[in-house]
């Protein structure tokens, strides 16, 4: 948790490069925190005005993408924070981090055993990432904690300041200052759910007139050699399409690039093992697929899908030409159960799963760029190892 006034500062690396975002209260200024970079001074400005349910600013300037060291100061208080780099070597992947409150499903929000976010947070600060990337689920805390309820006594909900603060703010803020953040947009992200949040502390666009947006467009990161991909896909529903996005989609997807290798962020998982209510196992993502088209085809530049939204750790090789899928959604948010830890000949979209297993553990990812490929050790809260894998010419191999 911030001490003092300065609430939160980081830096998201946004559409149009990387940014500085801080938050401060509402009767300061963005101009009274100074901010320079590389020796430079640089002027924040207001993404959104303060009001009742946001007594804020959310403060936001570009930084060059060259740019080796920023240094804030706000009310005696500094924070430098750390940059990306042009060939990122260590990367955090985490997901659907926040404590659900909705109706009777009540989360223990104050325990960290059962909402191990702040856990998570400062061991994956210590790992010193380059990157972060969060495959969306932020905002959990949609209705009241029920009179008396002792797991969330005191706990704020809905669409607010006090929510995301608590939710998601805080508690990853060892995380949020150590490393520069990729944000995808998760469902629980949408404009009638969570979107004022999120369109004022982590979309990767600037706003306009204040207004949440439906849908961002796609956008392009650089890692030096590979690219991230990221595609907004928060109104992709799971089992009856959603046709308006899947149009959308079909579009955006046929802006994949084509020039080095992909890894293609969306927050639903092109595939993926759950059980339903009804306890049958299914999986991929219907508005998705109708967004490929007849072809149900990806790019051959796409070679790794990375997402959250189902809440385990899931690792999916394919028998025909798809690219390996990581499901990374144990961030804090209750975990699924009943998921089968052998995937290996479940159809999952129309495609079979050579051979893959799934989790159902909290914790985080960390990514560590090699000779050839990459590292991906699964971690639990704590810092301890769960499994370590190794994604490569295609395929993504793991040893618990």
């Amino acid at each position: 948790m911030a001490v003092g006034l300065l609430l939160s500062a980081w830096i998201m690396v946004a559409a149009d490069g990387p940014q500085v975002r801080a938050v401060i209260p509402a009767d300061h200024a963005c101009s009274e925190i100074a901010v320079v970079a590389d020796h430079r001074p640089i002027v924040l400005t207001d993404r959104t005005a303060p009001d009742q349910d946001f007594p804020i600013h959310v403060c936001a300037a570009d930084v060059s993408k060259d740019a080796i060291e920023i240094n804030l100061a706000f009310d005696g208080q500094n924070e430098r924070l750390k940059v990306m780099g042009a060939r990122p070597k260590r990367i955090v992947v985490l997901g659907d981090t926040g404590c659900r409150i909705k109706g009777e499903t009540i989360q223990a929000c104050t325990n960290p055993k059962a909402w191990p976010l702040a856990t998570i947070a400062k061991s994956a600060a210590a790992e010193h990432p380059d990157l972060v990337i969060h495959v969306g689920d932020y905002h959990y805390r949609e209705t009241p904690c029920p009179e008396g309820d002792i797991r969330c006594t005191g706990s704020p909900w809905g669409d607010n300041w006090a929510t995301w603060q608590a939710d998601f703010i805080d508690p990853a803020e060892p995380l949020l200052s150590a490393a520069p953040w990729v944000m995808v947009r998760g469902n629980h992200e949408e404009c009638r759910r969570a979107g004022r949040g999120w369109s004022a502390l982590l979309a990767p666009v600037p706003l306009q007139d204040g207004k949440c947006l439906d849908a961002h467009p796609p956008y392009r990161v650089d890692l030096g050699g590979y690219s991230l991909f990221v595609i907004d896909d928060n109104d992709a529903t799971d089992f009856l399409a959603n046709s308006a996005a899947a149009a959308r989609l079909g579009k955006d997807l046929a802006t994949i690039p084509t020039d080095q290798p992909v890894w293609l962020l969306t927050h639903h998982p092109w595939h993926a093992v759950v059980k339903s209510v009804l306890g049958v196992v299914e999986g991929s993502n219907a508005t998705l697929s109708e967004a490929l088209g007849a072809g149900n085809s990806l790019p051959s530049s796409v070679q790794f899908l990375l997402s959250g939204h189902v809440h385990v750790w899931q690792v999916e090789n394919f028998a025909q030409g798809r690219p390996p899928q990581l499901i990374a959604g144990t961030g804090g948010d209750v975990l699924d159960t009943g998921v089968p830890a052998d995937l290996a000949g479940l159809i999952s979209g129309g495609w079979a799963i050579h051979d893959g297993h799934s989790a159902t553990s909290f914790g985080y990812a960390v990514m560590e760029r090699q000779k050839s490929g990459w590292t991906v050790v699964a971690h639990k809260p704590d810092g301890s190892v769960l499994e370590q894998c190794r994604l490569d010419h295609g395929r993504i191999d793991c040893q618990q």
